[in-house]
């Protein structure tokens, strides 16, 4: 996770954005410990990722796809599980 890191700082990202993804790698990484990239199975991240709402769902989702992205360029993983899950519906208030 430390080289990722040093690849978004080399992005565009806001400093606020930039510590926010920190955050919550870290978050993530004390979660999950130490694990294989390639061992990330779609059905974890849209089952956490349910338990979190769908606001922070996106948020997690995109930040995990570029993760996942990284990953094959260096060859960590084959498959980016993150781009084949759905992005959360949005809720629309009705009038009844």
């Amino acid at each position: 996770m430390p080289e990722y890191l040093n690849y978004l700082e080399q992005g565009t990202n806001a400093a606020s954005t930039l510590e926010i993804k920190r955050i919550t790698i870290a978050n993530y990484v004390s979660l999950l410990g130490k694990f294989q990239v390639r061992d990330i199975k779609r059905q974890h991240l849209a089952k956490h990722w349910e338990q979190i709402g769908p606001h922070a769902w996106d948020k997690h989702r995109t930040l995990w796809i570029g993760f996942l992205k990284w990953c094959i360029s260096k060859g960590y993983a084959e498959v980016n599980e993150a781009e084949a899950t759905l992005r959360p519906q949005p809720r629309r208030h009705r009038r009844d």
